[in-house]
C-alpha cells in the first residue's frame, strides 16, 4: 500500500475507536465536592493616573517658574520708546500671556479631576497634584500678573498705534515741506 492509504486507513481507524469510546463511556456529569458562592466583588479603577497628575504638576511649575521670572526681569512701560522696542516688549507679553493661559489650562484640567475625586482616599495623589498647583496661584500671584500682562499688551498696542501715527504725520509732513521747498526752487529760479 501506499503511504497516503496507511495514513487515511489510521485515520478512519482513529475516528471509529474515538466515536466507540463516546458510546461506551456514555454521558458524564462532573460534580464538585462543595461549592461557594460569592457575593457582589466592587472593583475601582483610577480615572487619571499618577504619572498623568505628576506630569501636568511639573508643567505647571515649569511655567509658574517662566512667569515668575519674567516678571522679575520685566521693564516698566514707558513712553520713550522707539517702535522696534515696543514690538519686542509685546512679543515677549503675549508669549507670556500664553503662558498664563497654559497654566489655567492645567490648573483647570486638575480641577476637573479634584472633583471626581475630592472624598476619596485611593486618589489622594489627584488632590495633592490640585492643590500644590493651587497654592502656585496664590504663591507667584498668577491672577494679579494676568491682569497686569493684559494691561501691559493694551499699552503696548496703543504706543505702537500712537509711533504709527507720528510716523505717518512726519512723512506726510516731509512730503510737504519738499513740496514746499521744490516749489520755492522754482520760484527762485522763475525770478533770475
Amino acid at each position: 500500500m501506499t503511504r497516503i492509504n496507511k495514513w487515511g486507513i489510521f485515520f478512519c481507524l482513529c475516528c471509529i475507536c474515538f466515536f466507540l469510546g463516546t458510546k461506551l463511556v456514555g454521558k458524564t456529569e462532573a460534580s464538585f465536592s462543595s461549592q461557594v458562592f460569592l457575593g457582589k466583588i466592587s472593583m475601582t479603577s483610577a480615572f487619571v493616573f499618577p504619572a498623568t497628575i505628576i506630569d501636568l504638576k511639573e508643567r505647571a511649575f515649569t511655567i509658574a517658574n517662566s512667569i515668575d521670572q519674567y516678571f522679575k526681569t520685566m521693564k516698566q512701560p514707558s513712553n520713550k520708546l522707539g517702535f522696534s522696542e515696543v514690538e519686542d516688549r509685546l512679543d515677549r507679553a503675549i508669549r507670556i500671556k500664553q503662558y498664563i493661559n497654559s497654566f489655567f489650562v492645567i490648573n483647570n484640567e486638575l480641577a476637573g479631576y479634584y472633583q471626581r475625586v475630592h472624598n476619596d482616599s485611593d486618589l489622594k495623589y489627584v488632590v495633592d497634584g490640585y492643590r500644590n498647583v493651587n497654592d502656585l496661584i496664590n504663591e507667584k500671584r498668577i491672577t494679579e500678573r494676568s491682569q497686569q500682562i493684559d494691561e501691559m499688551i493694551e499699552f503696548y498696542i496703543e504706543k505702537l498705534k500712537l509711533l504709527e501715527q507720528e510716523e505717518k504725520n512726519k512723512n506726510s509732513q516731509e512730503k510737504v515741506r519738499a513740496e514746499h521747498d521744490e516749489k520755492y526752487e522754482k520760484d527762485i529760479s522763475n525770478l533770475r
